[in-house]
């Protein structure tokens, strides 16, 4: 190389360089902003368009404290002058809210810079979108704490149901054995006192159900009962200014989904509907079973034809304008204050339905209300099965069994309904002294009930465990969550093994005690009969 070749490759590398760094600069990820001694804006790249929607024309030449006035406390505009003017760098998170749209969290980096070639400081602020960190952040905070709040839910949730089916066993023996010819007077009082049972285990049920992390397999349910069994919470959630009127389809709404998914459904609407009526108003909830055919889907590209059930969510609230309407269903978007809500009840209520093959529909005007329609493809009922046959079965019978349940006042009433059968019963405290009962038993043991939830071994251990030395006897687990176990209950293929939900009927108690025993002997006459076969094969080959 020359030394003029030389000469002048020096002075093109900073030509060279200054081209590399307005490329960076120009196409980078982070949002970058240039302000003169005065915090005048003199440049913005096309990142910082992308993240507050503002686009250059419109910035440069204001002010930056203006600009950000819109986007932060005063506090921090303070904050970021005060470490500038003594040279110091500012970082923290600014929150760019664009007009009618969500919010971004921007990481912000601001430092001064002092050009060679100037007397006059310059500001640069450096940001990057880190929205999705956050909200990931808060779901898993709010995930943790959902899972602790379950844990104590169904705590209570099993005790508490412990209670009342000793509550309501104790009713139902009162009736029939000291007012067996009563039909008013002390019936009543017993009534009153089934009927308000039954209240509370909807109570647990709804609130083991909303504190639930997991939604649990995909099931068969009729809409009407989830509704009717989540009422009781929805109630507590609404103030006394909201009046709710509850209608249900007469012919029933059937569709494949889980209790969570669409306790969460209802959850998150009706929170909606008493955020949008501040005054007070009316707040409707309505199940329908309806064919939807051209008429619907015309105007509504989104939407497919067909069979369908609904839920459908209206208030007398505030409504929302057609801008609003647009973007409500995106992830993140909120007309709330920030610590008010994240954006994610109608985008988690569009999931749902998507998922389960179902649709969305949102009808609002500003001043009149929203509507809001959950679809689900309707399924048809299964074909009846025939009543068992162990259900009008009467006779005592004859054996002994094992109480595994933690709770005394519980495992006292289960062994007064067992003997009440016949049975002779053993009671244990837990799943461990349990085990020891049926291992000295053997053979001998006709039934084992046990509790789902006990200190030490719990109810499915238990199973596995006396199925490991006794695979003949039968198993009733007794459970006051039957969401949380279902999905192994089901994999078990165990005709010997049943579960029923606490707290019960005692006649459906018997039913299934009886249906269980029934099934050890129809199991056993094969076996047995196998067992002469061979013994009379023995035989013949012993005569030869």
């Amino acid at each position: 190389m020359s030394l003029d070749e030389a000469y002048a490759l020096a002075e093109r590398k900073p030509a060279t360089h200054h081209s590399l760094l307005a490329t960076v600069v120009q196409q980078g990820y982070d949002a970058v902003v240039f302000t003169d001694s005065n915090g005048r804006i003199m440049y913005v790249n096309p990142a910082f368009e992308r993240i507050t929607g503002l686009s250059s024309s419109n910035v440069v030449g204001r002010a930056a404290s203006d600009l950000a006035r819109s986007f932060s406390a005063s506090q921090i505009i303070r904050d970021i002058w005060t470490s500038l003017r003594s040279g110091q760098t500012w970082h923290g998170t600014v929150v760019a809210a664009r007009a009618n749209g969500p919010r971004h969290h921007v990481d912000t980096v601001v430092f001064p810079v002092h050009p060679p070639h100037l007397d006059e400081v310059r500001y640069v602020a450096i940001g990057r979108d880190v929205t999705d960190t956050i909200v990931l952040r808060e779901q898993l905070r709010h995930a943790e704490k959902m899972q602790s709040l379950g844990q104590f839910a169904a705590g209570i949730a099993h005790d508490f149901k412990n209670l009342l089916a000793v509550i309501e066993a104790s009713a139902a023996r009162l009736r029939t054995r000291c007012f067996p010819d009563l039909t008013n007077g002390p019936h009543d009082d017993i009534a009153a006192i089934t009927r308000s049972v039954e209240a509370g285990v909807q109570l647990c049920r709804s609130l083991l159900g909303f504190s639930r992390e997991r939604p649990g397999p995909t099931e068969l349910l009729e809409l009407n009962d989830v509704v009717s069994g989540t009422i009781p919470l929805l109630k507590r959630l609404l103030p006394a200014t909201i009046e709710l009127h509850v209608r249900l389809a007469p012919e029933g709404c059937l569709a494949e989904c889980t209790v969570v998914e669409i306790q969460q459904i209802l959850l998150n609407l009706c929170s909606n509907a008493k955020d949008a009526m501040p005054r007070g108003g009316t707040l409707s909830i309505t199940t329908v079973s309806m064919e939807l055919g051209d008429e619907f889907t015309r105007d509504r590209s989104w939407a497919r034809a067909g069979r369908y059930v609904a839920i459908k969510i209206q208030d007398t609230g505030v409504g929302m304008d057609p801008a609003t309407r647009d973007k409500v269903l995106s992830p993140f978007f909120t007309t709330k204050d920030p610590e008010k809500g994240t954006g994610l009840g109608l985008s988690s209520v569009y999931g749902i339905a998507k998922k389960h093959g179902g649709m969305i529909d949102i009808d609002s005007v500003q001043g009149c209300g929203t509507t809001v329609t959950v679809y689900f493809p309707a399924v048809s009922p299964p074909a009846s099965s025939p009543a068992s046959a162990s259900s009008s079965r009467p006779g005592s019978l004859a054996g002994s069994a094992i109480v595994a349940e933690d709770q005394p006042e519980m495992r006292s009433l289960l062994g007064v309904l067992l003997r009440g059968l016949g049975l002779e019963v053993f009671e244990a405290p837990d799943g461990m002294a349990a085990s020891e009962m049926a291992r000295h038993l053997g053979a001998s043991l006709s039934l084992l009930v046990s509790d789902a939830t006990m200190p030490g071994i719990r109810g499915l251990e238990l199973y596995r465990r006396i199925r490991e030395s006794n695979p003949r006897v039968p198993f009733l687990l007794c459970t006051g969550d039957p969401q949380a176990t279902r999905g192994e209950e089901r994999a078990i293929a165990d005709p010997l093994f049943s579960f029923i939900e606490k707290p019960f009927d005692i006649h459906r108690f018997e039913t299934v005690v009886r249906d269980l025993l029934q099934r050890q002997g129809s199991t056993d006459e094969p076996a047995a009969a196998e067992a002469v076969e061979r013994t009379g094969e023995d035989d013949c080959r012993g005569d030869r």
